[in-house]
């Protein structure tokens, strides 16, 4: 979970910047067969997934930024 990765991230002494869900396998599967409209369409929520912190549990992988605390 995010929260998770957080706060583990923070025992160490890292302050996150951005946590970012990725690869949303569940709707990866059916993009290959989408046709030029549903797949540009697909592609702008696939980026507001993606850029919005409280989804970044629901992709299979997730990026957390972190960087020193002051």
């Amino acid at each position: 979970m995010p929260e998770e990765m957080e706060a583990a991230a923070a025992r160490h002494g890292l302050a996150k910047i951005r946590n970012a869900g990725t690869n949303f396998l569940t709707t990866m599967s059916a993009a290959g067969q989408m046709g030029d409209g549903k797949f540009e369409a697909y592609m702008e929520l696939a980026d507001e997934m993606a850029n919005s912190e409280s989804r970044a549990g629901m992709g299979s992988h997730a990026l957390l930024v972190c960087g020193k605390s002051c």
